[in-house]
């Protein structure tokens, strides 16, 4: 009986010491995921095909429904990039134009990461 208790000490004992090897990632930088953000909005202003900022070094991944399905960036104006728990939040002022001429403008929300890698994130996809 004292070699089972034995046994299940030292492993919960070696695992608890496997586990503690592992760190989360540093919360993001607000001035770091700020130049992420301007860099992926001045690509899409400027006409580079959607998809193109994941050949960049380092990569940038940046999903944009509004992009991928050909509207044109005007104009943008990006807010403050803010802390939501590690991620970066930023709210952004677009102003699109559809491949019929119509413009339109609105406020999208975004989530910010530069750690392991580059993402922006779309809070919601709808309309």
């Amino acid at each position: 009986m004292r070699t089972i208790a034995f046994l299940l000490v030292a492993s919960g004992l070696i695992a608890l010491q496997l586990g503690c090897g592992q760190t989360l990632d540093k919360p993001v930088d607000p001035a770091q995921a700020s130049v992420v953000v301007k860099n992926a909005f001045d690509a899409w202003k400027e006409g580079e095909s959607y998809g193109s900022l994941k050949e960049r070094q380092p990569p940038l991944y940046f999903n944009e429904p509004e992009w991928e399905s050909g509207k044109k960036l005007v104009s943008y104006e990006a807010g403050p990039v803010t802390l939501t728990g590690r991620q970066g939040r930023c709210s952004v002022k677009v102003k699109l134009q559809d491949k019929t001429g119509k413009v339109t403008e609105r406020t999208i929300g975004y989530q910010v990461e530069t750690t392991p890698a580059q993402v922006i994130t779309r809070e919601a996809l709808g309309p």
